[in-house]
């Protein structure tokens, strides 16, 4: 079945949905867990196959450029959230990041803390190879006080399955 790629607001709008939907489902899984009850009489199995189900859809939107790609995994800094990450990651890394932070239906997709927090990133380099394209970028990550700190990462971004995404990190 060819994926469906929709326009930057229509994928933004979707991927919204589904991150807000994805924590409300974390919110009740924590709460069945302590108090051992699930709100509405959802049970624990309910709620992880609605993640499950998320979860494929997700896989039918995508970044519509590199640039986007880009774009979305550095919101994912901003917001702090590792599902707009994942959402542009390739299969391959998509195993890798659950390895890592743990799988959508047992653990939360919050990455990072209070501090620091990423101010901006700039795009220092992009590099069309073959059919992939190399983008180097310049995080700035801020916090209270005289903190600035800069991080530079690599990303190779290939066309897979009729959309962009995120095939290495360096």
């Amino acid at each position: 079945m060819k994926k469906i790629i929709y326009k930057n607001t229509k994928l933004l709008l979707i991927s919204t949905l589904f991150i807000v939907s994805l924590l409300i489902f974390q919110y009740i899984k924590v709460s069945a867990e302590t108090f051992n009850t699930a709100p509405n009489n959802l049970s624990l199995q309910q709620i992880k196959a609605q993640i499950y189900l998320f979860d494929k859809a997700l896989n039918e939107f995508g970044a519509i450029s590199p640039e986007q790609a880009v774009d979305i995994w550095v919101k994912g800094f901003k917001n702090r959230n590792g599902v707009m990450q994942y959402s542009v990651l390739c299969d391959d890394l998509e195993k890798d990041w659950i390895k890592r932070i743990g799988d959508p239906t047992n653990s939360f997709w919050i990455i990072g803390g209070s501090s620091p927090w990423l101010g901006d990133y700039t795009v220092i380099k992009s590099k069309k190879i073959n059919s992939s394209f190399e983008i180097t970028i310049k995080l700035h990550w801020v916090a209270s006080g005289n903190y600035n700190e800069y991080e530079e990462k690599t990303l190779t971004i290939i066309n897979s399955k009729n959309k962009w995404c995120i095939k290495n990190i360096k």
